[in-house]
C-alpha cells in the first residue's frame, strides 16, 4: 500500500493555509492604517507647536505661510489645504498675595480643530507680577 495524502487533508492543509495567510494580510493591513493614523496625528501635533510658538493668541483660522518659508513645493502642497481653527480664551484668573509681591495668575484655554485630526485642548497659564 502507498503512503499518500488523502484529498481530504490536501482539501484541510490548503483552508487552513489560506485562513493563515488571509489573518497575516489583515495584521498587516490594520498596522498600516494604524501607521498612517500616527504619522497624521504626528504631522498635526507638529502643525499646532509650529503656532503655539507663536506669540499672536487671537482666534483664527491658521495658515501656515505666516509661520513658516514655504519656499520647499512638496511642503507647500501638503500645507496648502491645512486648515486649523484656533481659539483663545481666558479659562480663569487667580491673584495670589505673599508678603509684598502680588501676582496674578491667568488661564487661558486653547482649542485646536481640524477637520483630518480631530481637537485638541490645552491650557496656557501666564504670570503677571
Amino acid at each position: 500500500m502507498k503512503r499518500s495524502f488523502s484529498l481530504l487533508e490536501t482539501i484541510i492543509s490548503v483552508m487552513l493555509l489560506s485562513v493563515t495567510i488571509l489573518t497575516l494580510l489583515k495584521l498587516k493591513d490594520n498596522n498600516l492604517f494604524i501607521l498612517s493614523t500616527s504619522d497624521q496625528r504626528a504631522s498635526y501635533d507638529g502643525y499646532i507647536s509650529i503656532h503655539s510658538s507663536s506669540s499672536e493668541q487671537t482666534d483664527e483660522t491658521i495658515n501656515f505661510k505666516n509661520y513658516i518659508d514655504l519656499s520647499d513645493d512638496k511642503l507647500r502642497k501638503k500645507l496648502k489645504d491645512q486648515k486649523i481653527e484656533y481659539k483663545h480664551q481666558l479659562s480663569d484668573s487667580i491673584e495670589l498675595s505673599y508678603k509684598t509681591m502680588d501676582i496674578k495668575l491667568n488661564i487661558y484655554k486653547e482649542s485646536y480643530k481640524s477637520k483630518e485630526s480631530g481637537n485638541k485642548e490645552f491650557f496656557r497659564v501666564t504670570l503677571n507680577e
